[in-house]
């Protein structure tokens, strides 16, 4: 009998997977027109074409750039995406004053040496790849994937791409999605080397040894606590006896959930994919109406007269219908033909423009669309950055919901398994948790847009009062000490290559000592070079 531990979680997923259902339909139709093969709701399809019914991949290949343009954006391979910086109260306190310049450089220097550290582990782990997988499902609908621990030092990390057909979600109050699960098949076999530490049970023992190669249906769940503010983590299998074989506690989620967008009310994203579902269905249609009139261009109808000396029987066609006609059906016996061919009289140009209509729809969805072009006429470097940023600004919007979802999640996982094995410094540190900052050429916008409105400011105020009057004017409006550092933190320039302030304090006194010197020699050499002062004769 299932105990209340095993019924509750049972429950919760439940609840969660009718949700999907309701959303099963859309999925399915949605996959079928860009990611067949990736559509995994036909118990047993996978490994086979999906794509019988598309006429055309245009949708499928925009999906495809959509998605490694978002990674390329977002997380680059081979690059540092996201640097760890002070959060909590420690970064209240920095914008108070309450902590020391000092303690300040101390904190973020050896938090740059952990992202470096974090960032060795992701390139030498399977990350790439998974998350690769999960951007395709967002731009359907929802990417997700696992965090795993693998238990080893040296390769601690594990990531797991979880398909749409496979997951199950809730979304709490707040719009977050905290609780989440998996429903899938593996081997019996498969069950030790997944979960090493699982509870002893002797139905489940028996299965795997007896029949080690039987399909075993496993639901593996994470729920949030909100009373402890922790995840619970549990494996289901129902040929067990026990129900829940393992179970464990989490300070954060192993699930990496994102949407491109959604809907209020609803739980489940709508991708660009989703958002253009029609139009592809449309295109792919029309493409499936050309191919047949296509074909009966190469391949035309024939029309047989009945009554010709003909034996329909003998006609020999590569391809195409044969169609019987009596003498009448055009005319007069005289000027029937025995066998006439039928021309589809499609206009194949009108074709043509209507197709490359619905490939420039798609581009516009999956924010694909081409810079204009730069050879009508000359360009400056300015007007090219403004058609890049109005590129960027297109995809700004859903940054934000990513930069939360994806990667500030997947980062603060990471670093939370790190921190277990001592690799990194402990996750919470008396209470203060370290902060996420995305350092990507998406995040970097905003950023570059605030440099470029100081440096806006200063240029424009010299234009306007000239450069002695206007250099003036920036010097009392901008404290020139603090402007590299409001750059240097926008650019996420490292803390061990800049300058610290022991070192800005000994530098302004050597120009400070510099300075005195010339002072002094300037007033030497003037006393040396002044002539004599006149003597005065004395009054006889």
């Amino acid at each position: 009998m299932e105990d209340v531990k095993a019924k509750g979680f049972l429950k919760r997923f439940n609840t969660a997977k009718a949700v999907r259902d309701e959303w099963e339909s859309l999925l399915r139709e949605t996959y079928d027109l860009f990611l067949p093969d990736r559509q995994g709701f036909d118990c047993g399809q996978r490994g086979k074409s999906n794509n019988i019914d598309l006429y055309t991949d245009e949708g499928v290949r925009a999906l495809s750039k959509f998605a490694n343009n978002i990674k390329t954006k977002l997380m680059p391979s081979g690059q540092r995406w996201a640097k760890l910086e002070p959060s909590g109260n420690f970064k209240v306190d920095m914008l108070r004053g309450s902590i020391s310049k000092e303690e300040e450089e101390k904190v973020q220097q050896g938090l740059d040496i952990d992202t470096e550290v974090l960032f060795y582990h992701l390139w030498s782990s399977n990350f790439d790849q998974a998350v690769n997988e999960s951007m395709q499902d967002m731009a359907v609908s929802v990417g997700a994937f696992m965090i795993q621990d693998t238990g080893r030092e040296d390769a601690p990390l594990n990531f797991v791409s979880v398909p749409a057909d496979q997951l199950a979600i809730e979304e709490a109050g707040d719009g977050v999605i905290r609780s989440a699960w998996r429903e899938w098949i593996i081997k019996a076999r498969e069950i030790d080397g997944m979960w090493q530490e699982r509870e002893a049970d002797d139905k489940l023992d028996k299965l795997i040894t007896d029949k080690p190669e039987s399909d075993v249906k496993v639901i593996e769940g994470t729920i949030y606590n909100p009373s402890d503010d922790n995840y619970t983590y549990s494996v289901y299998i129902s040929q067990s006896e026990k129900k829940i074989v393992f179970s464990t506690d989490y300070e954060v989620s192993p699930w990496v959930i994102f949407r491109w967008s959604k809907s209020p009310q609803e739980t489940w994203g709508r991708g660009a994919a989703m958002n253009c579902k029609h139009t592809m269905a449309m295109f792919n249609q029309e493409e499936k109406d050309v191919a047949s009139a296509r074909a009966k261009e190469i391949d035309p109808v024939a029309v047989i007269d009945t009554s010709a000396i003909v034996n329909p029987h003998k006609v020999s066609f590569n391809a195409g219908a044969r169609i019987l006609k009596s003498p009448d059906w055009n005319g007069s016996a005289a000027q029937s033909k025995a066998v006439e061919l039928l021309t589809s009289g499609t206009n194949f140009q009108v074709a043509q423009n209507s197709r490359e209509n619905y490939k420039s729809a798609l581009k516009e969805a999956f924010y694909l669309l081409d810079l204009p072009p730069m050879d009508a006429g000359a360009k400056t470097a300015t007007e090219y950055q403004v058609r890049v940023n109005e590129a960027l600004e297109q995809k700004n919007a859903a940054f934000t919901r990513l930069n939360k979802e994806l990667i500030e999640q997947t980062i603060s996982r990471v670093y939370y398994i790190l921190s277990r094995y001592n690799i990194v410094t402990p996750y919470k540190s008396n209470g203060k948790v370290m902060g996420v900052k995305s350092t990507a050429p998406l995040a970097g916008y905003q950023d570059a847009k605030d440099i470029e409105t100081v440096q806006k400011f200063i240029s424009d105020t010299i234009a306007i009062f000239g450069d002695e009057l206007g250099a003036e004017i920036v010097r009392k409006e901008i404290d020139i000490d603090k402007y590299g550092d409001y750059v240097a933190d926008r650019m996420s320039i490292p803390i061990d290559i800049r300058l610290t302030v022991e070192k800005k304090k000994e530098i302004d006194q050597q120009v400070k000592d510099e300075k005195e010197a010339q002072q002094q020699a300037l007033l030497a050499e003037q006393a040396v070079n002044q002539p004599p002062a006149p003597q005065v004769q004395p009054e006889l």
